[in-house]
């Protein structure tokens, strides 16, 4: 059986836009401070929308079995060394921002 390679990083952009974008534009970009703050403080401060498909799709992206580690590592500008750590990151990444999502939720509620 032939295994296609695949373009990851078109891959990513196709079929995770809002989760490339949050690796890109944040994580990728924001070299002054921590990955963690930078993670929270986008799931504070953006839209509720893009945060919620930023976290739906990462959740997706992280159970693919075509997983696009080394786009990843490229967008979020972050040195990993192989799949595994990769996703490492990439699961407590997304577990921080469910939990500090539904803190924002939770304080919108009682506002």
């Amino acid at each position: 059986m032939e295994v296609r390679k695949i373009n990851t990083t078109s891959y990513l952009r196709q079929n995770y836009p809002e989760f490339r974008s949050f690796l890109g534009a944040y994580i990728g970009a924001r070299e002054d401070e921590s990955k963690d703050g930078v993670s929270i403080r986008f799931t504070m401060e953006e839209p509720i929308k893009p945060v919620e498909a930023a976290i739906q799709e990462g959740k997706a992206c992280l159970n693919d079995p075509n997983f696009p580690w080394e786009s990843i590592t490229n967008e979020a500008n972050i040195g990993f060394e192989n799949e595994q750590e990769t996703k490492e990151w990439l699961k407590h990444t997304i577990d921080l921002m469910e939990k500090t999502f539904q803190e924002r939720i939770n304080n919108e509620k009682t506002k």
